[in-house]
């Protein structure tokens, strides 16, 4: 018997290691169940149609013309608890913003201020617009009215008058 060199040793083990490993292949991974693919989130529906009013002109602008803004209110309740109130109004000074919200009461005989809105913003033709989405149980169950006021909570002078009503 010839004594192998070290080397020649290690080359010998590593060929043999590499026929071996082509010879008999590590096992293949279990596959893997598939996993389930989460359903997507069900949109909430909306509960019966949708409560329209008409939103009337109703004091002085901020410049003290008698107001000729008009639009509508529109009350959407949801399957999900949520409810979302979209104001749509014309005749808005342009480029302009204004306080909203709900009011217990009458155009008439304004109450308290039961909910506050998202602002109405106006642009460059004077048409404005506000969607604010809240919780269903916000809305007061008595005589509710929709208010937009003369200028926004930001301004220094406060939101002023009411320039737009509706009862809902």
């Amino acid at each position: 018997m010839v004594p192998m060199k070290r080397a020649d040793f290690l080359t010998l083990t590593a060929s043999l290691t590499l026929v071996l490993a082509a010879c008999f292949p590590a096992p293949a991974p279990a596959p893997q169940p598939p996993q389930p693919t989460p359903a997507p989130a069900a949109e909430p529906k909306a509960l019966g149609e949708p409560k329209v009013v008409g939103l009337r002109p109703f004091g002085l602008l901020a410049d003290n013309r008698p107001s000729t803004v008009a639009g509508l209110a529109t009350l959407t309740h949801y399957s999900n608890g949520q409810s979302v109130l979209e104001i749509s109004v014309a005749n808005l000074p342009p480029e302009t913003s204004h306080a909203a919200n709900l009011r217990l009461g009458t155009c008439s005989n304004l109450g308290p201020i039961a909910v506050a809105l998202g602002s109405v913003f106006a642009d460059a033709r004077g048409a404005g617009k506000s969607s604010t989405r809240l919780s269903t149980t916000q809305i007061p169950t008595e005589r509710v009215t929709v208010v937009v006021y003369q200028r926004d909570v930001t301004d220094p002078k406060g939101v002023g008058g009411a320039i737009v009503c509706g009862e809902l």
